[in-house]
């Protein structure tokens, strides 16, 4: 729990005005063990190093970036520091004087009360925090491991990254290259340990964990922009089509020389990997059940990021209709004015629907019998009964013999970073389950029309 991120943003903003600034050199100490506490640091850019010199060799008990904060507890106690504390790397710092700090405290209840309630509130994550360690000390000899043991271990993973992230912020800046050989490695670990971690966790301890996953590495994961894009917009849960463009685009973009090698990586996991692969796959699969002649009625609930409507478009030049359903108006908009080239031959129609309503059964959309219609990326944020039931409202806009196709996402180990780090949380179903979870719904001839590891296609008939 970050101490500013508690605090309101007009708190954060008065505060603001009344620090210093401090630079730092790479290896200079600033705060020595035993010093008088008080101050306040907060780390702007760089990256600090709290040291334990009583010990030969000393040992680094924590490594700081962007963000975090030193002092905020000695600001109340006044107790001297406990250890040295020094710049891994040229640093800037915000600095809050003790004793003016309290004197603006002292003339402004309001700030007052929120930076005080901040403090309060990791004061008591803190003592959590050390009581539960305590208690597992007690009680932990002979007993199965419990969730809150996963969470403690959640935590040191997210450190154990953090100082892999820190170790090679620095150097990437004079060597890119470097880095996009190392990150992989440190991504591949950090999975297959996170999904050990999440694995048997309920609901309630995914979220916490994917909580602590979240605060304490967004700092450096938002550097890149596929973190960015997912973890700062409300939208990102579903898939935002900037989103979804950025990650079938497969062009790393970052803020600096290490968020474009995160983005990299990022790129290469398994769920983006399927995501890009299944926009192709979908578009194979719809053209691949048309007929030879033009003329083809061709619906697709949801648009996503454009792309697959802008293939159908290509495919359609000598004749067709294809109706896009889609909830954002822009987005239907775009489509019009710039995504789809067409000829004359094809009629375009653009519907605003509800997604949400057309899911549960309750549109009123009604078109001609069609001979193709495309769930597009609906299935992973659907429950089983209500995938069930948009199928089934798929299957009635088809005419006798018309195609419903359907494409989801198959499970996969990264499933924990996307779904409860970066928040953009999907339900994910291999193949089989898909089958037996749509079997009783009605399709005649449903099979898996193709498949790339996560990436999954289905097909069936509305019987004739």
């Amino acid at each position: 729990m970050a101490f500013f991120e508690l605090l309101t943003p007009e708190t954060q903003s008065r505060l603001d005005l009344e620090a210093e600034e401090m630079r730092v050199p790479a290896g200079r100490r600033f705060i020595k063990a035993g010093d008088s506490g008080g101050d306040i640091f907060r780390v702007v850019r760089g990256s600090l190093e709290v040291v334990d010199t009583r010990t030969k060799p000393e040992v680094i008990l924590d490594v700081l970036g962007p963000g975090s904060v030193v002092g905020e507890m000695s600001f109340l106690t006044h107790e001297p520091r406990s250890a040295d504390v020094r710049a891994f790397e040229d640093t800037l710092l915000l600095w809050w004087r003790a004793e003016a700090l309290q004197a603006t405290l002292d003339r402004d209840a309001p700030l007052a009360g929120d930076f005080y309630r901040a403090i309060a509130l990791v004061m008591s994550e803190r003592l959590h925090n050390a009581s539960r360690v305590a208690a597992s000390h007690v009680s932990g000899a002979g007993r199965a491991r419990g969730p809150g043991d996963e969470i403690a271990g959640v935590r040191q993973l997210a450190d154990a990254v953090k100082a892999e992230l820190l170790r090679i912020d620095g150097p990437i800046r004079r060597d890119e290259a470097w880095a996009r050989e190392l990150l992989p490695q440190v991504m591949e670990d950090f999975l297959t340990q996170g999904a050990r971690l999440f694995k048997g966790l309920g609901a309630a301890e995914r979220a916490a964990a994917g909580g602590v996953l979240a605060r304490e590495l967004s700092p450096y994961l938002v550097r890149s922009k596929l973190a960015e894009l997912a973890l700062t917009s409300p939208g990102g849960r579903t898939g935002t089509s900037a989103l979804l463009n950025h990650v079938e685009e497969a062009r790393p973009r970052g803020a600096d020389a290490l968020g474009r090698a995160l983005d990299r990586v990022l790129m290469a996991l398994p769920t983006t990997r399927a995501l890009q692969r299944r926009r192709g796959g979908l578009l194979d699969v719809t053209c691949g059940v048309l007929s030879e002649a033009p003329g083809d009625k061709i619906t697709v609930i949801n648009c996503g990021s454009g792309q697959l409507i802008a293939g159908l478009g290509l495919f359609l030049q000598e004749g067709g209709e294809l109706t896009c359903v889609d909830a954002d108006r822009p987005i239907l908009t775009r489509l019009d004015a710039a995504t789809i080239a067409r000829s004359p031959d094809m009629k375009l129609r653009l519907v605003q629907e509800d997604l949400a309503a057309f899911a549960l059964g309750r549109s009123a959309l009604y078109f001609e019998p069609q001979d193709v219609v495309v769930l597009n990326g609906l299935a992973e944020y659907l429950p089983d009964r209500v995938l069930a039931t948009a199928v089934r409202a798929g299957m009635e806009l088809l005419k006798p013999g018309g195609v419903l196709v359907v494409d989801m996402l198959g499970p996969t180990q990264d499933g924990f970073l996307f779904d409860d780090t970066l928040g953009w949380c999907t339900l994910r179903r291999a193949a089989e389950d898909a089958m037996a979870l749509l079997a009783d719904v009605g399709p005649e001839s449903l099979e898996v029309a193709w498949a790339r590891k996560a990436a999954i296609v289905l097909t069936g008939r509305r019987p004739r």
